[in-house]
């Protein structure tokens, strides 16, 4: 509820490592088509080699939510890039929310990242005044399609 709060409003960037980029993009999706919220995703290392830097031209106050889903299964190199980079762009983007992830497994870990990032999805939904379920313009497209 606390993180959808935060993202109303916003545009969500979910961070993570590569071994969880399946689940940061299962965010991505919920949040499309649950709370119709544009939303972009990146993993670590690639977000240190390019879309670092454009964080550092644009000011703190544009409207985004940044997640940091984090494992105690990454490699420790990850989380220290997380770390560095919180750090480092300080006063350029908005302080990131660094949510770790629970379970004692890999599988755990993504079955209750997905949850929460459903859970966040729908209650953001409501908090955009539509309803989680319709996904009319997806519908119209594929009704455009077979014409």
């Amino acid at each position: 509820k606390k993180l959808a709060l935060d993202c109303a409003g916003k545009t969500p960037l979910i961070y993570t490592s590569h071994l969880f980029s399946p689940l940061a993009y299962k965010w991505k999706t919920s949040f499309n088509e649950n709370a119709k919220n544009i939303i972009w995703c990146n993993e670590f290392p690639e977000f240190n080699h390019n879309e670092f830097i454009g964080w550092t031209s644009h000011p703190i106050d544009k409207p985004f939510c940044v997640i940091n889903l984090r494992s105690n299964l990454d490699n420790p190199r990850i989380n220290q890039r997380l770390d560095l980079t919180d750090r480092l762009l300080s006063g350029f983007r908005p302080q990131a929310h660094n949510l770790v992830l629970v379970g004692q497994s890999y599988i755990e870990q993504v079955i209750n990242g997905a949850i929460l990032g459903d859970m966040a999805s729908i209650y953001l939904a409501f908090l955009n005044g539509v309803d989680p379920t319709p996904v009319a313009l997806v519908e119209k497209f594929k009704q455009e399609l077979v014409k």
